[in-house]
């Protein structure tokens, strides 16, 4: 249930996790960190003895779900820093906390710092090679960086995070995007310029995703994705070079009841029809009822090939179709 919680790919409460400096003294990070010395800045900048510091995360985590019960902690890479007596500690807290509310939760892990049975995997800024049996998430950028950046001020291409949420959602994930304010609170603009490009899409193709499951197949296409050699979490499959090359040439499956949707990673001028190679594979027993290009008015023909579904692009590009077109599948019961 926590899975189909978590896959249900709706807005809920995440509590981002990052009380990790005191555990560490930072040297996980930064070598020769210096920092004030004032006891006036003991907690701030975490200059605590390991014990003390061990304490102060469960404290912190405590407080937190008593007072706010958020449906999911995500939890970064340092955690693996903390002791595993209080690591396990927290999930007993959390669990049964929830079960005292009878309310789902969900907590990832970042590595292996908690067991893949009790907490799902999380793999930054990467994707997974196919279907996973499990929900997994993704962390990616908005901005330049995971915190604002004054002399960096870019955002994500919106093409470019819908074609990757695209991609996960197909294989069983989730997708986080993470915003880097200012100190003040607020958004950069650049970043809500692109927030903003992105809900456009989803505004009228949302469907593609929003409750859907993977279906028999990922995909298709001549995209193909690398693992970082230096990546720590290449060890769970994970696939962080080629997301730039995501194109019109690469198709993404989701589906939901009696509908397949496939959605094609950018708009083709081409006039050759495109051929869904899973219906001549894994679906060749699906029996198809009717095809639609969602944003389009257009009668869209099709007809299945040896090859596969074949269907012919509108004429016309729906509005962000840039982005990816959306083609319904309507599956006869």
């Amino acid at each position: 249930k926590i899975y189909d919680n978590l896959s249900s790919r709706f807005s809920f409460i995440v509590l981002s996790q990052r009380i990790l400096g005191s555990v560490s003294t930072y040297q996980f990070v930064y070598k020769k960190c210096e920092v004030p010395q004032e006891e006036k800045y003991t907690l701030l900048y975490g200059n605590l003895p390991w014990e003390e510091a061990n304490d102060l995360w469960l404290i912190k985590l405590n407080e937190v779900m008593h007072t706010y019960t958020p449906d999911y902690i995500w939890m970064d890479f340092g955690q693996r820093f903390v002791k595993e007596s209080h690591r396990k500690k927290f999930l007993a807290n959390y669990f049964n906390l929830a079960h005292q509310l009878k309310k789902e939760v969900v907590v990832n892990t970042k590595g292996s710092f908690f067991p893949k049975e009790l907490a799902v995997i999380n793999i930054e800024r990467a994707t997974m090679p196919d279907i996973q049996k499990d929900v997994w998430v993704t962390d990616f950028i908005l901005g330049s960086s995971w915190c604002y950046d004054k002399n960096n001020r870019t955002a994500i291409d919106p093409k470019k995070a819908i074609r990757i949420l695209a991609d996960v959602v197909s294989k069983n994930g989730v997708l986080l995007l993470s915003a880097g304010p200012k100190a003040d609170g607020s958004i950069p603009i650049e970043q809500v310029n692109t927030l903003k490009q992105i809900g456009k899409w989803m505004t009228l193709y949302g469907e593609a995703i929003y409750n859907t499951r993977p279906f028999l197949s990922y995909g298709q296409g001549n995209t193909h994705f690398e693992s970082d050699g230096s990546d720590a979490f290449k060890q769970f499959g994970a696939l962080k070079l080629g997301f730039d090359k995501l194109n019109s040439n690469d198709i993404r499956y989701t589906t939901k009841g009696n509908i397949v949707y496939a959605i094609q990673l950018g708009w083709t001028n081409k006039k050759a029809p495109t051929i869904l190679k899973v219906f001549n594979k894994e679906a060749k027993a699906y029996h198809i009822k009717n095809i639609k290009v969602l944003g389009s008015n257009e009668t869209i023909e099709w007809k299945k090939t040896t090859k596969g579904l074949e269907i012919q692009s509108p004429t016309i590009k729906p509005a962000k179709g840039e982005f990816a077109i959306v083609y319904k599948i309507e599956i006869e019961s």
